[in-house]
């Protein structure tokens, strides 16, 4: 007697849940092919993932907020942002939830005269350094140390900048993951010692944005654990290559850098060298440029011969970028989207929540300061108070003021339910001992 050869009743039930379960199992596999949590986090399945990558230039980095005014008039959503230096300050307040016009108002209200300079105001300094003011004109200081003379490593320590920095993006500061915020974002600084890219994902964003516009000579370089940072322009002006590590699908590229000099103002060893650096980053620049697609958009916006230094004519680079984007409507159309997907965007796209905290403990970083207990005084009428960073900055500066100090930063941190400063102070490193030259 031979088996029958067709199949049981059994056999065919198991055959059917089978095939009803691979049914519902193969769409869910090439899902989770097509987008993973990490690369497309909060972008819609039905778009490509759209990056915003914003070249550093100094002043001439305003033109990316006129772009960004373009951009939200024509309802584009940016699911990401990579910038370098100037591009890293308004890429980084966008990120945080800061709207095109709101950049514009931080930055019409800024006096770069007095951020630029480290020396506090008069009534921010102690009674013995008005009377120097009052007794020498100008001057210029170095350091004694170890017998030789020292120098600082840049013409302005950055001291008003990063407190700027914090004050602004003070929502943000429990933030350490930068996908966390409400557009993910990097900024880009370069190893000075090494010569290696540092791309910040995570951390302090406002030392971070710090680090990436230290350019070099001109702002003292950032500590941040075992590495010494400047501007991310030395390694990589235009990041094109971090968006696409971001998982972006399509770039916006905004290209600021400053041209190279004609032949006629190459007149002077400063010049030469200048251009020397310039030549170095354009190939840089050339290269990630060229990896662009069809699918991507490069906008570089005409601003002449207008300076990395001249922050005065910031309103006049917004005004250009916008011109510019305007110029290229028609390209970024191709990124729109209808007004109720912009709506979710828009209800996304805002600062994190913040309250005011009260200041429960008051701690002074030891390891580079000689003075921790006259820290610690100056700031004691801080505890038990409600978190005021005018009040803060202002004791700060009055320490900083009194010139022993190379930089004098805070932040707030966290300890189990309770909220406290943490001061971290760094006497001058060409000391301990100081020789000042100046007119009487």
């Amino acid at each position: 007697m031979q088996d029958d050869p067709r199949p049981s009743h059994r056999k065919v039930r198991l055959l059917r849940v089978l095939v009803s379960l691979a049914a519902l199992l193969l769409p869910l596999a090439a899902g989770a092919q097509q987008a993973t949590p990490d690369m497309h986090a909060g972008t819609p399945p039905d778009r490509p993932r759209t990056c915003l990558v914003l070249g550093g230039g100094g002043a001439r980095g305003a033109a990316h907020i006129g772009v960004l005014k373009v951009l939200e008039r024509e309802r584009v959503p940016v699911d990401c942002i990579v910038g370098t230096s100037m591009g890293a300050v308004v890429g980084g307040l966008y990120a945080s939830g800061y709207s095109a016009d709101e950049i514009e108002t931080v930055l019409d209200r800024i006096d770069w005269a007095e951020v630029l300079r480290d020396k506090p105001p008069r009534n921010e300094r102690s009674m013995r350094r008005k009377e120097d003011d009052l007794r020498l004109l100008g001057g210029v200081e170095v350091g004694l140390s170890n017998g030789k003379i020292a120098f600082p490593r840049g013409l302005i320590q950055g001291q008003k900048l990063e407190m700027l920095l914090r004050r602004l993006l003070l929502p943000t500061w429990q933030v350490r993951d930068f996908d966390q915020l409400p557009i993910p974002f990097r900024a880009v600084a370069t190893d000075i010692v090494t010569g290696d890219k540092v791309v910040f994902g995570q951390g302090d964003m406002a030392l971070a944005i710090r680090a990436s516009m230290s350019v070099p000579g001109v702002f003292a370089p950032v500590r941040y654990q075992d590495h010494l940072l400047v501007d991310g322009g030395v390694v990589d002006n235009l990041p094109i290559d971090e968006a696409r590590r971001l998982g972006a699908q399509r770039l916006i590229v905004v290209r600021v850098g400053t041209p190279l000099m004609s032949e006629e103002r190459l007149d002077s060893p400063l010049a030469i060298s200048h251009q020397m650096a310039g030549v170095l980053m354009k190939r840089v620049v050339d290269a990630q440029l060229a990896t662009l697609g069809a699918q991507d958009l490069l906008i570089t916006p005409p601003l002449g011969d207008m300076g990395s230094q001249d922050f005065n004519h910031s309103p006049a680079a917004v005004a250009v970028g916008e011109q510019a984007a305007q110029t290229e409507v028609a390209g970024i159309q191709r990124y729109q989207v209808d007004p109720a997907q912009y709506a979710i965007f828009q209800q996304q796209h805002r600062p994190p929540a913040y309250e005011t905290p009260i200041v429960a403990f008051i701690d002074v970083l030891r390891e580079d300061t000689r003075t921790p207990r006259f820290i610690e005084q100056r700031l004691q009428p801080q505890l038990g108070q409600p978190l005021q960073p005018e009040r803060i900055e202002r004791q700060v500066a009055l320490t900083y003021g009194e010139g022993r100090y190379e930089q004098v930063q805070w932040r707030l941190d966290q300890r189990d339910d309770q909220f406290g400063l943490v001061i971290a102070p760094q006497d001058k490193r060409w000391g301990p001992d100081f020789l000042h030259f100046a007119l009487r």
